[in-house]
């Protein structure tokens, strides 16, 4: 092969998984050891024995009975299944477009399995999507299938099937084996310490000659990936997946173990979804090629739209979408800038932490640390959050007009120093301060190490209820924005201006139960971020009724649903996305649940002043 073609594939190798793993030199032995084959629109694509990585074009993988198992581009793979299994699977492959494959023969692929056991992982679990997908491809009643978007607790297991840390391993595996199950939960006062896989059982147990009468704690895997039970199918699809996990744990609000998800379990459920932007997400190497996809954004709005989907959940897969971008440009920058010198927490704020993202969303983030940064360590975060709040507002989440990001050194701060923050936040409850309240007290982490991000929570737990003046003071602040309608249950609209006859859906209503729910919920030390979930564990407390949660809940909802439907339409006239609405366009069933959802909110107002301020409005 020429060297300038040569350079050509070095360069393409260094950007694509999992050969980044690869030493330099390695990267140029192997680019100049491949060959290079071309295979026409419509034409089979042989693997010949060898691991094909697609250079450009597109190709579609399908199973022995002719049924779609995966559509593959550039930067993919095919091959894997006839170099590991022999093809046992008899998986075919077509191109749907005119494509240019570099080939790895299998010598050198299997030695370069054995040499980096991290691309050893990424074609065993590449294979296993592969089979996860074709057995899928099989299945004879979809129509019976779990929704991506169900509650995960239509889908776990309920029976768990745990033991003490001090039991032994072979009391462990006899266990698994009579229940007939892959795993093992390690309990201790009805609290989770660790879990055991079969898997563990035969590369931590058997192949190490581990003596079987010793504790199953030595080989359990501490503090496990948990799933939180209020989570959605979607969620546990996106958590083995981004963790290599197939077996998750799903725990109470409490942290209690509540259920068991895996892989299998997942084979079962429905993958029309979203995940495949998700997917998508994490096969891309550069900031251009993400940016591609987050352009799809509002036409995966509008198709979730048209399925029925409730407004929270729409809100909530924009949400892990964001976060999906997120953690994929903190993998970026960690392969451009090297590993983070200290543990951190990647956290986020405001609607991307309530789990309630619309269109257009600015980017609310910021950073934790275990300690203060010293010079150095504080000139790698400093491009670390460069190259992430610029990648996500080129993925299309705008950048805060505020600066209230992780780019702000204000908002990189050690543990101590952010409780500091809040403390004064809460102690001295100034406008700022307020406003403060009302963004950073929805915080959320997207990554890193959760246990940075839990003292903080535990101390707003602690400080909001006993603070009646910060209480007070919130819900005056509630009050200050007024709902549209007149002394006539009539709409008052703007009448100058870019949005005459228009309403504003978030500052005249959305923001406003937002603000209800977090003072209700801060009151009683509810350090949950999503306002609906905020409001769901207010029930039974006896701060808000019953009847009052549910009108709250129903009236966000609609509201969102509002929006996003004035979000896509101004997107559609004029390429932005507007909060507001002419309720003139709305038919006349809608117009009354609006005005019917405006007065819910005012007396919501008000009840909430009268509880926490003595009925001293603003």
């Amino acid at each position: 092969m020429a060297a300038a073609e040569v350079s050509n594939v070095i360069s393409f190798f260094k950007t694509v998984t999992p050969f980044q793993f690869l030493s330099e030199s390695d990267i140029r032995a192997y680019s100049k050891k491949i060959s290079v084959t071309y295979v026409r629109n419509g034409d089979s694509a042989h693997p010949n024995q060898s691991l094909n990585i697609i250079r450009k074009g597109a190709l579609e993988i399908f199973s022995e009975s002719q049924k779609l198992v995966d559509r593959i581009a550039d930067g993919e793979c095919f091959g894997v299944s006839s170099l590991l299994s022999g093809n046992k699977e008899n998986f075919s492959v077509t191109a749907i477009e005119d494509s240019l494959i570099y080939q790895v023969s299998k010598e050198d692929f299997l030695e370069l399995v054995e040499k980096y056991p991290q691309v050893k992982n990424f074609f065993e679990q590449t294979r296993s999507n592969r089979l996860q997908k074709l057995m899928l491809s099989h299945k004879k009643n979809p129509s019976a299938d779990v929704h991506w978007n169900a509650s995960i607790q239509e889908l776990m297991s309920r029976n768990l099937i745990c033991i003490s840390p001090d039991s032994t391993i072979q009391e462990a595996a006899k266990k698994m084996a009579d229940n007939r199950v892959g795993s093992i939960l390690i309990i201790e006062n009805n609290e989770l310490k660790g879990i055991v896989t079969d898997r563990d059982l035969r590369t931590r147990v058997v192949s190490q000659t581990v003596d079987i009468q010793k504790p199953i704690e030595l080989i359990a895997t501490k503090s496990p990936i948990t799933l939180d039970e209020q989570a959605l199918v979607m969620h546990a699809h996106l958590t083995m997946t981004h963790y290599n996990v197939h077996h998750l744990p799903i725990v109470n609000q409490q942290e209690k173990p509540v259920g068991m998800v895996t892989a299998t379990n997942l084979l079962n459920s429905h993958q029309n979804s979203p995940l495949l932007l998700v997917s998508e997400i994490y096969r891309q190497q550069t900031i251009a090629d993400l940016s591609v996809l987050g352009r799809k954004l509002p036409s995966i709005t509008r198709n979730l739209m048209r399925s029925g989907m409730s407004s929270f959940d729409i809100g909530e897969v924009l949400s892990v979408l964001s976060d999906s971008f997120t953690k994929k440009l903190i993998e970026l920058a960690e392969l451009k800038l090297g590993p983070a010198p200290t543990n951190f927490a990647w956290v986020c704020f405001g609607s991307q932490a309530r789990k309630d993202q619309s269109l257009g969303s600015d980017q609310d983030n910021g950073l934790v640390f275990e300690h203060e940064l010293n010079e150095l360590e504080n000139k790698y975060f400093e491009q670390f959050s460069n190259f992430i709040c610029n990648g996500l507002a080129e993925c299309g989440f705008p950048l805060c007009p505020g600066s209230i990001m992780a780019t702000n050194q204000e908002y990189r701060m050690s543990v101590k120093t952010w409780q500091k923050k809040f403390e004064s936040w809460i102690q001295s409850p100034t406008p700022k301060s307020l406003l403060n309240a009302c963004i950073f007290f929805d915080i959320r982490m997207v990554h890193g190490d959760q246990l940075l991000v839990k003292p903080i929570k535990d101390r707003l737990k602690q400080w909001c209820p006993s603070n009646q003046i910060f209480i007070a003071t919130l819900s005056r602040n509630a009050a200050q924005n007024k709902t549209p309608l007149g002394f006539f249950k009539t709409f008052v609209v703007d009448r100058h201006g870019d949005h005459k006859h228009q309403l504003d859906l978030k500052h005249a209503g959305i923001a406003i139960i937002h603000d209800i729910a977090r003072t209700y919920a801060l009151s009683e030390g509810i350090t949950i971020s999503s306002s609906k979930q905020r409001l769901l564990q207010l029930e039974g407390r006896g701060s808000l009724s019953n009847l009052d949660i549910e009108n709250l809940v129903y009236g966000l909802e609609f509201l969102l649903e509002l929006r996003f439907e004035a979000q896509l339409s101004s997107q559609e006239n004029d390429k932005t996305f507007s909060n507001y609405l002419n309720p003139s366009e709305l038919n006349g069933l809608r117009r009354q649940q609006l005005k019917s959802v405006f007065a819910m909110i005012h007396a919501a107002q008000q009840g909430l002043v009268y509880k926490f301020s003595r009925g001293v409005m603003v």
